[in-house]
């Protein structure tokens, strides 16, 4: 069975369900956004959002996709970056009881974390305090620690450090293992679009995407973006939310639709997508096989507050 490896920010989600958009539009937040903020912006927000109803699970983009393919039987690892203190401690013991194998460095900074504000309509708005997390860098990679693993899942927030994205990509090479990247944000995309253009053809093999993001790299439809990055790296999988799924790998192409559920909190939904896809395609499984599972785990965790593995 395959080995996965995942690489990037080791975070706290605090998901807190909001009555009204009040507090969105006072911390001047654009809705279903993600936002950088800093230590002392965050724990003003703690003291104005936070009450009985909050929530707290580990969060992170590649560390949730490590989770849920864990979760579903193959062997994994995470790199990722803590403080020494107990929300670090936190996230350890949640990758340990998911019987992920924790590759952790640790900072002298404050763990990172994500105030995910839950709008009635189950749409989420990130506040991130990167922390620790922000502080993993090229250095703290170590090549012993690619060896016996298969294939590698990156997120897109990790893109920005450039040395680091490089170093895991090479890293990935020298080990024989496959690459997927998951672009996360289209804002990343947007900024980082030249060394993205650069870098996908030559190392990656799976590409996740969501329509702002393909639009955001390629300026094209859905069609015809597939059909660009398509010429670039084996597999393209864009996420187009309610309508479902669509891959391509070469002229081979395939749909899938959502799964109807009653959707209560998105967050964490495009990273048990990723973990579903992962582990149906690197088994050999069709791509629409893999896609239709990738759905299938979407739709379990969006019915739910948080990930549902914690």
């Amino acid at each position: 069975m395959p080995r996965v490896l995942g690489l990037g920010n080791a975070l706290m989600d605090s998901i807190i369900p909001l009555a009204d958009d009040a507090l969105l539009q006072e911390w001047e937040l654009v809705k279903g956004g993600m936002q950088v903020v800093d230590l002392d912006t965050l724990l003003a927000m703690h003291r104005v959002a936070c009450t009985e109803e909050i929530m707290r699970s580990v969060g992170g983009s590649a560390c949730n996709a490590i989770r849920g393919i864990a979760h579903l039987g193959l062997q994994t690892g995470f790199i990722g970056k803590i403080g020494h203190d107990e929300t670090g401690e936190r996230v350890l013991a949640a990758l340990q009881e998911a019987k992920v194998f924790p590759l952790l460095r640790y900072s002298r900074a404050r763990t990172g974390e994500v105030l995910a504000l839950v709008s009635k309509d189950t749409e989420r708005t990130m506040a991130t305090f990167l922390g620790a997390s922000g502080t993993l860098n090229a250095e703290d990679l170590s090549e012993d620690e690619f060896v016996g693993y298969d294939h590698l899942h990156l997120e897109g927030y990790t893109v920005p450090n450039h040395d680091l994205f490089l170093r895991a990509l090479s890293l990935a090479r020298s080990c024989h293992q496959s690459v997927s990247l998951d672009l996360s944000s289209y804002d990343i995309v947007d900024m980082n679009r030249e060394l993205l253009g650069r870098m996908i053809p030559e190392y990656v093999d799976i590409l996740f995407a969501n329509e702002d993001e393909l639009r955001a790299f390629t300026g094209r439809d859905v069609e015809g973006g597939m059909e660009e990055l398509s010429q670039f790296c084996d597999v393209v999988v864009v996420k187009l939310g309610a309508k479902g799924a669509v891959a391509r790998k070469g002229e081979q192409e395939s749909c899938s639709p959502s799964v109807p559920v009653c959707c209560v909190d998105s967050t964490g939904s495009g990273d048990m997508f990723a973990a579903g896809f992962l582990y149906g395609y690197l088994q050999d499984w069709t791509l629409g096989e893999s896609l239709a599972y990738a759905n299938k785990m979407a739709a379990e965790v969006i019915q739910v507050y948080g990930t549902g593995l914690s």
